[in-house]
């Protein structure tokens, strides 16, 4: 099966990257305020947006009219660590 992938400087990556920092930091998902936060994007609509571009990618589940959710189905370890090979 070939790995999802997404453009290593795109904004829905780095909404990736905080969700799976907020999650391993906190142990729960984070909110569309802890991710406009953490991102920079000022709507929720934008969060959203690149939400559902990630679970379309597979890298994500989430419930939809629920709060913290988000479950990473998809963890592109040497990406979201900064490492490579």
């Amino acid at each position: 099966m070939a790995s999802p992938s997404l453009k290593e400087s795109s904004t829905t990556e780095r909404v990736f990257r905080a969700i799976v920092a907020f999650r391993q930091e906190h142990d729960y998902s984070p909110s569309y305020r802890d991710l406009m936060a953490l991102t920079g994007l000022r709507s929720s609509s934008s969060i959203d947006y690149h939400l559902r571009k990630l679970r379309a990618a597979g890298l994500i589940a989430r419930e939809d009219g629920q709060a913290r959710t988000i479950v990473v189905t998809y963890f592109l370890a040497e990406r979201v660590s900064g490492g490579g090979g």
